[in-house]
């Protein structure tokens, strides 16, 4: 028993130290380290609400199965008209909605033609800026480059126009991200 114990007891002071775990009023959070974040699958959460209980996530698998649904016309329910080409992009009313306050207000809340409609004309946004505003509301993930803000200040309009804050925040860090690099390689 007390070898149990012992092995235990290490295993929990490796553990603190891998994960930072931290104890504040009964909370237990695990958060891996930055550099094992994305290879990591499950977190171990202790809720409050719940005491007796213990979240598992699989958040990574879970965003990567929602990014997958991005223009993916398997039971969608909308389509999209981007760009001037009127190039068709599927969505799913239900995500869209759940995510952003703009689709819920087109689709749900007012009195919008789109709201009976199953297809949103969208000339003013270009196919890859749409997809990426997409993939986010899907995934919570977006993908800009390193070298260059174009792309960023692309998604930051589509973001502001479709009010999606948090997208929007990520881009104005990704632009802040650049110019210092490019002020530091100076």
């Amino acid at each position: 028993m007390v070898v149990v114990q012992t092995c235990l007891c290490e295993y929990l002071v490796k553990l603190s130290i891998d994960y930072k775990l931290s104890n504040v009023t009964k909370n237990f959070v695990a958060t891996p380290p930055m550099s094992q974040r994305d290879s990591v699958h499950e977190i171990l959460v202790h809720n409050p609400l719940f005491h007796d209980t213990v979240e598992y996530a699989d958040v990574n698998r879970f965003s990567s199965d929602m990014y997958d649904l991005v223009n993916n016309d398997l039971l969608s329910d909308i389509v999209f008209e981007v760009g001037p080409e009127k190039t068709k992009i599927y969505g799913h009313k239900v995500i869209l909605c759940q995510r952003s306050v703009y689709f819920k207000q087109m689709f749900v809340t007012s009195h919008m033609r789109e709201m009976n409609s199953n297809t949103v004309v969208k000339p003013n946004v270009d196919v890859e800026t749409f997809l990426k505003v997409l993939r986010f509301l899907y995934s919570g993930r977006v993908h800009l480059s390193r070298s260059t803000t174009a792309d960023a200040l692309h998604v930051l309009a589509a973001a502001d126009e479709m009010q999606i804050l948090d997208l929007k925040r990520m881009c104005v860090e990704h632009v802040k991200y650049v110019y210092s690099s490019l002020l530091t390689s100076l």
